[in-house]
């Protein structure tokens, strides 16, 4: 990964270009124009009116203060807001950041605001509305804090189908989250978290090809659902079955197959440290009720293998201080 530094061209704006791997690129007080190109990119806005464009691959988007303008390209892209005035109506004035090209692959992180889900806008939750031409949709909050400020941000277009429960993270302790494509850097936080893959493509290997999810807090309250996979429970990872593997240091565990599809591929999901003790039983979700391997036998403990984890945190961006927005 690495470090690019914006470049300024005159005294208003700066451009600020990625590389075709992933990298981490900051904005400044100032406004600016951000694209992350190729790789899997954190871009954060900083201050001022941005415009940030992950472009290619999985990227996080932080647009920080200023009324920003987002778009996430191609891929699974997070869009992550750490404070309510990072977007934001107030005393009839808008300072809401526009999300250009949000769809079903694209995900919001408000989870440090304290919101815990959808409704009416009060109470911690969030709402979504539609304006009448379909030209522009809201999530927003009703609930004014101390500066007579409330959270909105808006979308072009009308994306309401997008915006659902699994596509939102929030503060709510038992989350549904369903990653999609990519290899996604998933954070369930408090409570019983249940990690949803639909579709092989959702986290596979092939051929030295990573696309695999790195999940960082699995727990012993949390569940892994592969029902919709055909796999039937635990063993050497072949005939329907798959097999927990944690690397040598102890840093990553596995769950995979080893059956591969018609194009090579084959499911695996990652998570952060040991938890193979949390991946038996109720741990995980299975197409049927078939018995799996005794826990000794399904947790095997391999060889450091190669680094095939996105090592990007989603979650836990520093709350930025407000700077005076009105």
């Amino acid at each position: 990964m690495s470090l690019v530094k914006p470049t300024a061209t005159d005294t208003d704006t700066l451009l600020v270009a990625g590389t075709d791997g992933p990298d981490v690129l900051n904005g400044t007080a100032i406004g600016e124009s951000i694209h992350g190109a190729g790789g899997d990119d954190v871009i954060y806005g900083g201050g001022g009116n941005d415009h940030l464009y992950g472009d290619d691959g999985n990227d996080v988007i932080a647009g920080g203060l200023g009324r920003d303008t987002l778009a996430g390209g191609k891929g699974a892209d997070t869009f992550v807001f750490s404070n309510i005035s990072e977007s934001h109506e107030g005393g009839g004035t808008s300072f809401s950041d526009l999300i250009l090209d949000f769809s079903s692959d694209d995900r919001i992180d408000v989870s440090a605001l304290g919101f815990t889900g959808l409704g009416n806008g009060h109470d911690h939750t969030l709402r979504v509305e539609v304006n009448d031409a379909g030209t522009r949709t809201y999530l927003k909050s009703y609930a004014y804090d101390e500066g007579g400020d409330r959270f909105q941000l808006a979308f072009e277009g009308d994306v309401s189908q997008y915006l659902t429960q699994d596509r939102i993270i929030t503060n709510s302790g038992a989350d549904i989250i369903n990653s999609g494509p990519g290899a996604n850097t998933l954070t369930g936080g408090a409570g019983a978290d249940t990690f949803v893959y639909d579709h092989l493509n959702d986290s596979y290997q092939r051929d030295g090809l990573s696309q695999s999810d790195l999940i960082l807090d699995f727990s012993g309250e949390d569940r892994i659902d592969v029902s919709a996979l055909g796999f039937t429970g635990l063993g050497n990872g072949h005939d329907h079955t798959l097999r927990v593997e944690v690397d040598a240091a102890g840093a990553r565990t596995y769950l995979k197959s080893y059956d591969t599809d018609e194009s090579g591929s084959r499911f695996q999901v990652s998570f952060k440290g040991d938890v193979s003790q949390y991946l038996k039983g109720d741990g995980i979700a299975f197409a049927s009720t078939a018995a799996t391997a005794p826990s000794d036998q399904a947790t095997l403990h391999a060889p450091a293998p190669a680094d095939d984890a996105v090592a990007i945190q989603l979650l836990g961006i520093a709350e930025h201080t407000p700077s005076g927005l009105a």
